[in-house]
């Protein structure tokens, strides 16, 4: 796929900014509720969230230039999965989540096909 020095430039910056750039703007478009379960706390005061979240977008810009998009309903389905437990009391929590995934995914959807479609010019 990166047949060139630019391209390989494009795949990193295009992965940084989906990975990590967009989990900062997720992060500031929606305001986390009140009341929120205990989160597990990772080293540097990562929390598993967020880590979470850079590892679903990585996915999701893999498996689009892969072009196996099963793949990424997998992860949303997975997701979903995991979480519907841990969502069913709280609905302000559940909303808080369902707004973070649904926004995550869409970032991820949409600087994949950017990055793929931008390594298709080159």
């Amino acid at each position: 796929m990166a047949d060139s020095a630019a391209d390989v430039v494009v795949l990193l910056v295009g992965y940084l900014v989906a990975t990590f750039g967009a989990g900062w703007v997720i992060g500031r478009l929606i305001p986390e509720p009140r009341q929120t379960p205990p989160r597990l706390p990772l080293a540097a005061g990562l929390h598993v969230p967020v880590l979470i979240g850079w590892l679903e977008r990585f996915l999701i810009v893999t498996f689009v230039l892969l072009g196996e998009l099963t793949a990424v309903g997998f992860i949303i389905f997975a997701k979903t999965i995991v979480r519907f437990g841990e969502t069913r009391a709280d609905r302000e929590y559940a909303e808080y989540v369902l707004c973070g995934t649904l926004t995550s995914l869409a970032l991820g959807l949409a600087l994949a096909l950017l990055l793929k479609r931008l390594l298709s010019l080159w």
